[in-house]
C-alpha cells in the first residue's frame, strides 16, 4: 500500500523535528509493508491546511494516487480541530 509521509515542523530547532517524524513514520511503514511518499512543510505553522506539501498529499489522495496520510502526531498535520473534522469528512 502508498501512503503520504507528511512531515512538518514550525521551527528548525523543534524537539519533534523532521528527523524523529520522519523515523518513526518509517518504522510503522516497514513494519506494515507500507511504500511511502515523503511531502514536507519546513518552519510552516500548524493553524491550517493551507501548506505546500499538505495540499499536495491531499491532492495525492483525492487522485487515488495513495491510499492514506500517516503523520507521527496529529499536531503535525494540523491544530485545527475545524480543519481536521474537514478532513474527517472527505
Amino acid at each position: 500500500m502508498k501512503v503520504v509521509g507528511y512531515l512538518r515542523v514550525s521551527t528548525t530547532d523543534q524537539e519533534h523535528g523532521i528527523d524523529a517524524q520522519r523515523t518513526a513514520i518509517a518504522a510503522e511503514a516497514e513494519r506494515r509493508g507500507w511504500e511511502v511518499e515523503w511531502k514536507e512543510d519546513a518552519a510552516k505553522s500548524g493553524r491550517s491546511l493551507e501548506q505546500p506539501a499538505v495540499r499536495e498529499a491531499l491532492a495525492m489522495l483525492a487522485a487515488g494516487e495513495a491510499s492514506a496520510l500517516v503523520v507521527s502526531k496529529l499536531d503535525r498535520l494540523t491544530r485545527s480541530v475545524h480543519d481536521f473534522s474537514g478532513l474527517l469528512t472527505t
